[in-house]
């Protein structure tokens, strides 16, 4: 593979496994140098794999959530690798469901792990990209900012992410950053496994809403932002990439399109 990352230093949050995990390893394969970060212990040992293929890679557990433990990732990922080039803000949090539902603790919760996480490490990382005059941002955020899906605190946080990242494309393009956003729909990772316990078909039953009749994998958004990361991107900003399978574009159950009335 063309390692056309070489020189990057990248930070990918919420990377202990899924779709954070494998973009930092496609970060890596193509010569970037990768931070993992989670708050979840097993990220060292999922860079500990990654690393394992002659990778510069570390791990780090931390709470993105908390400005000094950001600010404390940023000092040593600076210190081992130079300062950050490429941010992928991937971390997540969903508690609660509908409003009436959601109690304050879970909504600040899912608030913080989504919207607030990705404000602080962008502040964190920026500086530094203005001083050099290069950098790209790289906000996951999800379908339900556009579609209802359930978890209201959880898709306001990531709607938030859509205004954060037109906001600092505007503001930060003078200085040569781009800052774009992926736009997932179902990605099949280790989240589903208890709904799949809970309804073994849950995943077939979503596919007559994508019309390319398939669901995503975490390759499928690790590529996408690494592309946008990449000199291959380098007019894009302010964009939202949905790597959705054509579920934004369908509207409805496709099932029930051919079904109806012609």
């Amino acid at each position: 593979m063309d390692q056309h990352l070489i020189g990057e230093v990248a930070l990918v949050t919420g990377a202990a496994r899924g779709v954070g995990m494998e973009t930092a390893a496609e970060f890596a394969r193509q010569g970037a140098k990768v931070a993992l970060v989670d708050i979840s212990a097993s990220v060292e040992e999922s860079a500990q794999a990654i690393a394992a293929t002659g990778a510069s890679v570390i791990g780090i557990v931390a709470d993105v959530t908390v400005e000094a433990s950001v600010l404390s990732v940023i000092d040593r990922v600076s210190s081992e690798f130079g300062n950050v080039t490429a941010l992928v803000n991937n971390a997540y949090a969903a508690r609660g469901e509908d409003i009436l539902s959601t109690s304050e603790a879970d909504w600040d919760y899912s608030m913080a792990g989504v919207a607030k996480s990705a404000f602080l490490c962008s502040r964190a990382v920026l500086p530094a990209m203005i001083a050099s005059h290069r950098g790209s941002i790289v906000n996951v955020a999800s379908i339900n900012a556009f579609r209802f899906g359930g978890h209201d605190s959880y898709s306001a946080g990531k709607a938030a992410m859509l205004s954060l990242t037109r906001t600092m494309a505007a503001r930060y393009g003078k200085n040569g950053i781009r800052v774009n956003t992926i736009i997932p729909g179902t990605i099949v990772t280790q989240n589903w496994d208890s709904r799949i316990a809970a309804n073994p078909r849950v995943l077939e039953e979503l596919l007559p809403f994508y019309p390319l009749g398939r669901l995503g994998t975490s390759a499928d958004i690790a590529k996408a932002a690494v592309f946008l990361t990449s000199a291959n991107a380098s007019w894009i900003t302010g964009a939202e990439l949905a790597v959705d399978g054509g579920y934004l574009v369908a509207n409805t159950n496709l099932h029930e399109i051919a079904e109806g009335p012609q």
